[in-house]
């Protein structure tokens, strides 16, 4: 699930810890598109989109944001 995609790092790190103290294990991964790095917000790694979906809704109920899934 990835929440969020940062060109800083900053803001990335900003978010992170908003959602870890909302309860969800979130990480920063780097990735780079087009000669540009990104930092992407991740929350967990599921078996199933189903499963996905569940957590999806959670963070969305407890945030306001609207994370997507992500198949890697």
């Amino acid at each position: 699930i990835q929440i969020g995609a940062f060109e800083e790092y900053n803001r990335a790190e900003s978010r992170m810890y908003m959602l870890r103290s909302a309860g969800f294990s979130v990480n920063i991964v780097e990735q780079k598109k087009n000669n540009t790095t990104f930092y992407c917000i991740r929350e967990g790694e599921y078996s199933s989109k189903k499963s996905a979906d569940k957590i999806s809704m959670r963070i969305k109920a407890r945030t306001g944001l609207s994370p997507i899934i992500v198949e890697l």
